[in-house]
């Protein structure tokens, strides 16, 4: 049993996994667990906004709606919504969190905190 439980555990830990690619052209590629994000970014000295146009291969804004007309508990959350990456350790360490977050230190309701580091074999 210890050994099924080890493989269980390494395959969640890796359907847990996320990447973002920052592309040269403004767009980027998000892909948290098993779910594809695509849309452009700007900077603006450490900050990286990343603008979401598809989720899951969906627009964005007609999940926005779809999500809107489904809800059944509290407000749906707004896959349209800008995110937010903090740039530290000298661009090797990127701290993602929604735009509405005011709270510095503080998670994001719902979403949490996401941390990316840079691969060193790029």
């Amino acid at each position: 049993a210890s050994q099924k439980a080890d493989q269980f555990m390494r395959n969640m830990a890796s359907s847990l996994s996320a990447s973002l690619d920052l592309k040269e052209d403004s767009t980027f590629e998000l892909s948290l667990m098993t779910m594809p994000v695509t849309g452009t970014y700007t900077v603006k000295g450490e900050k990286i906004t990343l603008n979401p146009k598809t989720m899951m291969g969906k627009d964005v804004l007609e999940l926005k709606k779809e999500s809107k007309s489904s809800s059944v508990f509290g407000e749906p959350s707004d896959p349209s919504r800008p995110m937010i990456i903090t740039v530290s350790e000298g661009g090797t360490k990127l701290e993602m969190r929604n735009a509405d977050n005011t709270q510095p230190g503080k998670p994001v309701s719902q979403s949490g905190e996401l941390f990316f580091t840079r691969d060193k074999t790029n």
